[in-house]
């Protein structure tokens, strides 16, 4: 009887405990990346994989709309050299040859802390479903080495689901309406203004990536001494820079903790952060020295729905800003 007991005193204790979290199995591997403003301009990496790396080559887009739903930015290929400057005119055929394009502020994308901030702007009034254009007429400057183009443009309107947008050549040899459709499987539509279409196969389907090593042009000001890429504007330069995919993937930046000592536990107790774009994160300036360094106590922690990885770029090799080749240590926790 005392032996019954003791047994269903065990049963009944053991209902009070709660199983221990089982720790999932980490998967390391490392994979190096380059990227240059010539070439392979963006290197798409799909995290749960160390196979699914995609390169996307120097491209003839111009513009990028994006799809995600209920949003509107549209960004210049500042790779391209495109830049842009508002006239404030709402009248599209005033703007012609006879505007003074070499005494003008032109203007690129930038980068802050919460991510790319688009040259074009707030373009409408984005509280309707159907965002109402300003109308505002912009130029656009780009050189494709040989050529140097002037267009201009006017976003005309949006539907639920698409871009209406006029451009053409400043004499007014060339105009066209074109509806840009927002694609979901995609971060971004690419549009060239050159070949009039869409240009495909410029970045993966957007469940097929988490980061991807790029430039973006930021303010000459914000970085001190950083090597950088010249461009039309001699206030902005181009940098090395990470893009997060943040339609599935939030990050957060650790200084705290080894990279071999980071797992799932302390992972998933974390605070992220939800942004789409950070330039030299990996590098610091040391100025008595005059030469980029590794920031050696820096993880990247991503979280992707349930999943959770952590990342240390243990190498950088440059000779120029034009191109970087990254050694990245990936784990997933």
């Amino acid at each position: 009887m005392k032996y019954l007991l003791f047994i269903s005193l065990i049963i009944i204790l053991s209902g009070c405990f709660q199983p221990d979290e089982i720790l999932p199995k980490v998967k390391d591997y490392t994979t190096e990346i380059t990227v240059s403003t010539k070439g392979k301009q963006a290197a798409y990496i799909d995290l749960s994989s160390a196979d699914k790396l995609a390169n996307s080559s120097e491209s003839p887009w111009h513009l990028k709309f994006q799809n995600t739903k209920g949003s509107w930015s549209i960004l210049l290929n500042t790779l391209l050299g495109v830049s842009v400057h508002n006239t404030k005119n709402t009248n599209y055929d005033a703007i012609d040859t006879a505007y003074p394009i070499h005494d003008i502020p032109w203007q690129l994308d930038g980068t802050s802390g919460t991510g790319t901030q688009s040259a074009i702007g707030v373009w409408g009034d984005f509280e309707f479903s159907n965002p109402k254009s300003y109308k505002n007429v912009y130029l656009l400057s780009w050189s494709d080495g040989t050529f140097l183009y002037y267009y201009k443009l006017q976003i005309l309107d949006a539907g639920t689901s698409a871009f209406h947008i006029r451009y053409g050549t400043l004499d007014g040899s060339f105009t066209k309406s074109q509806w840009i459709e927002k694609d979901p499987n995609f971060a971004y539509t690419y549009y060239s203004l050159l070949t009039q279409e869409i240009v495909n196969n410029v970045e993966p389907d957007r469940s097929d990536w988490n980061i991807c090593f790029t430039y973006l042009p930021d303010s000459i000001i914000h970085h001190g001494s950083y090597p950088f890429v010249p461009t039309i504007n001699k206030q902005v330069g181009l940098y090395q820079a990470l893009l997060i995919n943040d339609d599935f993937t939030e990050i957060h930046l650790d200084t705290s903790k080894t990279f071999s000592t980071i797992d799932y536990f302390y992972a998933k107790d974390l605070e992220y952060t939800d942004v789409d774009g950070l330039i030299n994160l990996f590098q610091s300036w040391e100025e008595n020295q005059q030469k980029l360094s590794l920031k050696d106590n820096l993880c990247l922690l991503v979280k992707e729905q349930n999943s959770y990885y952590a990342l240390k770029v243990e190498e950088i090799r440059t000779d120029n800003p034009t191109e970087v080749t990254i050694k990245l240590r990936t784990k997933q926790l």
